[in-house]
C-alpha cells in the first residue's frame, strides 16, 4: 500500500475479499500511524469517508507489527524510536476512535504503546535477518497455503485489473 492506505489499494484489497474471498492480512509499523493505517484499511479514512465509500476491508487481520510483540523481538535498542508528543495527541484521536468502533484489541496495544513510550518501525525487524520477517515472524502468525492453491486466482486478478484499465482508458 506505498505505506498510505490509498483508495486504489483498498478497492482491490476489499475485491480480492468480495470476488475470490482471499484472506486480507496487514503489517504495519509499531507506531500510532501503522495502527492509523490499520483502522484506515479496515474502516475508511476519518477525513474521506464520501471519497473512499465502499473502500474499506473489515476482514483484514492485523499479524503486527504490533506493540505488545515488540518486547520480545531480538532488536537492538539504537533501533527503537521515542515517542514523540504528536504520537500521544495521535493515540488520544485513534484510542476515541477505536473506542467507537469497538476495538478492544486496538486499545490495549495503544496502552501497550503508551507505557513503553517507544516505537518501531518495519525495517528495523527487517534489520534482525534478510528473511526474518517472512521466515520467523510471520511464520508464526500466517497459516501458510500452497503456493499453488492461488494460482487460479491470479487469471482473475489479472482480468480484473484489466477492466479497471478499460474504465479508466475510456473515461
Amino acid at each position: 500500500g506505498k505505506g498510505y492506505p490509498d483508495i486504489c489499494t483498498r478497492k482491490v484489497l476489499r475485491w480480492l475479499v468480495e470476488k475470490l474471498d482471499v484472506p486480507i492480512y496487514g503489517l504495519f509499523d509499531s507506531d500510532p500511524h501503522g495502527i492509523e493505517i490499520m483502522l484506515t484499511f479496515k474502516y475508511g479514512s476519518v477525513l474521506d469517508r464520501r471519497e473512499g465509500r465502499g473502500c474499506n476491508v473489515k476482514q483484514i487481520q492485523w499479524l503486527g507489527l504490533k506493540p505488545s510483540d515488540i518486547s520480545r523481538l531480538p532488536i537492538m535498542r539504537q533501533q527503537f524510536l521515542p515517542l514523540c508528543n504528536r504520537d500521544f495527541m495521535k493515540m488520544t484521536k485513534i484510542r476515541r476512535r477505536a473506542q467507537g468502533l469497538g476495538e478492544d484489541g486496538v486499545i490495549v496495544e495503544l496502552d501497550i504503546l503508551r507505557s513503553l513510550r517507544t516505537k518501531l518501525e518495519l525495517e528495523a525487524v527487517s534489520s534482525i535477518a534478510p528473511q526474518y520477517i517472512v521466515g520467523v515472524y510471520l511464520k508464526s502468525r500466517l497459516p501458510m497455503p500452497s503456493t499453488f492453491s492461488c494460482l487460479p486466482m491470479l487469471s482473475q486478478v489479472k482480468a480484473w485489473c484489466q477492466e479497471q484499465i478499460d474504465i479508466a482508458e475510456t473515461a
